[in-house]
């Protein structure tokens, strides 16, 4: 049969025609040219679901989550730890040693050295006071390693024996700052740390661990060459446990380690800070505690199913493949859309978690590859959900047409799993970028980690109206 060019492009728009119309089934009609007729016909399938714990995740991430907050729907406890690895330029320098001016009997020292824990948002009140330990890492945790949210340095043998065990009380409001501090322009809200006590180290006591790190770097400025070697001789990292406390939970971006001390030149001293930073480079990795007999519990409901992070559950959704294909054996499937209603919280107040902002769909057997390999979401085996909407109170994923066709293949090829057709949603953060062309791209997802949790329509008991997909389907009949 000829098909017209015509034809063709009307059948490459019909996913268009999807992605812009909510109501498919009226889709019946016949769209024809001089040389054929493009039948158009739409079905829709009743989609079970139901709610599943998410094994540990990845706890690779751009954000690190420190605090312990209250979970009003499970009635317990989730507190986030995190640990930061610090990222050295290849041109890092101190200045010629001649010229510091701070000294202790004739050899140089650091005046003060702190640690800050930069974040630019947070759950929780801001006036909560928390209690964080910070340990110093005996060895460090690899790039090249994949470590989850169930990992404790601790316990594993991560902390350095007799190392820097530094505690301290916070608010996120940093009430020990003045308040011409915390109001100026050039203010960036931290959690600061200091480490002002003696550091001993290979029999070699310091009056503070800044002075450790300057003589280090003028014995050696090889070890301050880039991150591997200042990681794997210098400081492995810090370890930030929360030890006390409750109500709120920091999004930490960037850990700074500040070292202060003296310079003299030309006869003029002046105060000068040296800083190393984690940056996307290195490690930032969370570990969270949480109650999993709690959890359970959530995930055993089964009149509707669960979204919940970070103590993840997860949506599962078995996808009729066969059906959707076999009821309509002479056509194609040109679009597939499937929306997933919210179930508002029963009292929508400031005590409830938000609900997950984007959700990520991907088949079952596919999830710890995806982000064990940093992948994009490609619109064949992954999907992303438009972001959420109160107004609309629904995840919308507009069409999945193509997984259901490579999946229906891997079936009939005879590769398939138990779990061929099962999906799972998982909240994800997204981050941007730009390409050559300053385009705006996806430059990676990662795990959603923040305090989220909704309820959504489905579950073996489910007492809302059927979850649904929708499905439009075509083929060219000849004159």
């Amino acid at each position: 049969m000829k098909i017209s060019p015509y034809a063709i492009v009307i059948a490459m728009l019909l996913p268009l025609f999807i992605a812009c119309d909510d109501n498919i089934d009226a889709i019946g009609a016949s769209l024809n040219s001089d040389d054929e007729l493009l039948d158009v016909t739409a079905d829709t399938f009743d989609v079970t679901s139901r709610t599943v714990i998410a094994a540990p995740a990845i706890a690779r991430s751009n954000i690190g989550y420190l605090g312990r907050m209250y979970d009003p729907e499970t009635k317990t406890l989730i507190t986030g730890n995190i640990m930061t690895q610090f990222h050295v330029l290849e041109n890092y320098q101190l200045p010629d040693k001649k010229t510091i001016s701070s000294l202790e009997d004739g050899d140089i020292i650091a005046d003060s050295c702190d640690v800050r824990l930069f974040y630019n948002t947070y759950a929780g009140d801001s006036l909560s006071q928390l209690k964080v330990t910070v340990y110093e890492m005996g060895k460090p945790m690899e790039e090249s390693a994949d470590y989850y949210t169930d990992f404790d340095p601790i316990s594993e043998g991560y902390i350095r024996t007799n190392g820097i065990a530094q505690t301290r009380t916070y608010t996120l409001y940093d009430l020990t700052e003045a308040d011409d501090v915390l109001k100026s322009s050039g203010y960036s809200k931290n959690i600061r740390i200091a480490l002002k006590n003696p550091y001993q180290r290979d029999g070699i006591t310091y009056n503070n661990f800044g002075t450790y790190l300057m003589r280090q770097y003028y014995s050696n400025p090889a070890n301050f060459r880039n991150s591997y070697l200042f990681a794997h001789n210098i400081l492995p990292g810090f370890f930030y446990k929360i030890v006390g406390g409750i109500g709120s939970m920091a999004h930490i971006v960037t850990a700074q380690i500040n070292i202060y001390y003296r310079t003299t030149t030309d006869g003029k001293e002046k105060n000068v800070t040296t800083s190393l930073t984690s940056t996307e480079e290195v490690l930032l990795t969370t570990s969270f505690e949480y109650d999993k007999e709690a959890i359970a519990s959530l995930a055993s409901e089964d009149t509707w199913t669960y979204l919940k992070s970070p103590a993840g559950l997860y949506t599962e959704v078995t996808l009729p493949i066969e059906k959707m294909v076999q009821e309509h054996s002479t056509d194609s499937i040109n679009g597939a859309k499937l929306y997933i209603p919210r179930i508002n919280s029963k009292s929508e107040d400031a005590e409830n978690w938000s609900a997950p902002k984007q959700l990520l769909m991907i088949p079952v057997d596919s999830l710890d590859n995806f982000f064990q390999k940093n992948k994009i979401a490609d619109n064949k085996f992954s999907f992303l959900s438009s972001e959420f909407s109160s107004d609309e109170n629904k995840y919308k994923f507009d069409n999945i047409s193509g997984l259901i066709n490579r999946l229906y293949n891997v079936k009939k090829a005879g590769k398939a799993s138990e779990n061929w057709n099962k999906v799972y949603l998982i909240p994800v953060k997204v981050s941007y970028g730009y390409n050559a062309n300053n385009t705006k791209i996806i430059s990676r997802i990662d795990h959603d980690f923040s305090l989220s949790s909704t309820r959504l329509v489905g579950g073996e008991s489910n007492s809302y109206e059927p979850l649904r997909i929708s499905v439009v389907y075509s083929k060219f009949r000849g004159r």
